[in-house]
């Protein structure tokens, strides 16, 4: 089975709303537009394509994971919207897995849960790494959160199918972004997918179902596939 992981998918990330830029984890217009559609087309870019196909697939899970603060911690209003799904995420819901994470932190044991819920397997053949699994990791904070929920998949469980892909995953910081895909996740023994077509196959996506076909291959190639 195949399992796209997908963290940071709110609004305080990828909103394009005026009200939630300059916020620090704001990926900023360009690679907000890059990722989820520009203008009109928001919520038709890559991103919520793959998930989308990746919801109707069913050989596909899909976990999302988010940061929210616990209840009666106190959030104002504007606070609770910078954890809410983006728009375009809301319709894919019923079909995903779902792991609210503490602020500034990944929550490992319910991730694991999920991957098992997902692929309707026993909680030790996650931990062990020896379950027939495939991961997928998109999202916000390349070089942060993208990163680290990788490395955990693939060097703390072990297993041996973990891929990111360039167009898939966002930073504010584009040199930490760069730097992450073309060294620390290879050297993990993650894999990046250069093309949206082979990221789509990953996942056990037909690319022509997400309107995934066609394009290039990203030009921030990591070191290893350059060689």
């Amino acid at each position: 089975m195949n399992i796209v992981v997908a963290d940071g998918l709110v609004r305080a990330a990828l909103s394009p709303e005026r009200q939630f830029h300059g916020l620090p984890s704001n990926l900023g217009a360009v690679e907000i537009a890059r990722l989820m559609g520009r203008g009109r087309g928001y919520g038709e870019g890559p991103l919520p394509n793959l998930l989308r196909a990746a919801v109707r697939n069913a050989g596909t899970g899909v976990i999302l994971l988010r940061e929210v603060s616990p209840a009666g911690a106190g959030e104002s209003t504007s606070e609770e919207m910078l954890s809410e799904w983006v728009e375009p995420l809301e319709p894919l819901l019923d079909g995903a897995a779902e792991v609210s994470c503490p602020p500034g932190q990944i929550a490992w044991e319910p991730l694991i849960e999920a991957i098992a819920a997902t692929a309707r397997i026993d909680e030790a053949a996650v931990r062990s790494g020896e379950a027939d699994l495939g991961f997928l990791v998109v999202g916000c904070q390349t070089e942060k959160r993208v990163q680290t929920i990788a490395m955990f998949l693939r060097s703390v469980l072990g297993f041996e199918r973990v891929a990111v892909c360039p167009h898939l995953v966002g930073s504010a910081t584009s040199e930490a972004h760069y730097a992450t895909l073309r060294h620390n996740l290879p050297r993990s023994g993650v894999a990046v997918m250069l093309d949206l077509e082979s990221a789509a196959r990953w996942a056990g996506v037909e690319p022509g179902e997400a309107n995934l076909a066609g394009g290039r291959p990203c030009r921030i190639e990591p070191a290893e596939a350059r060689e």
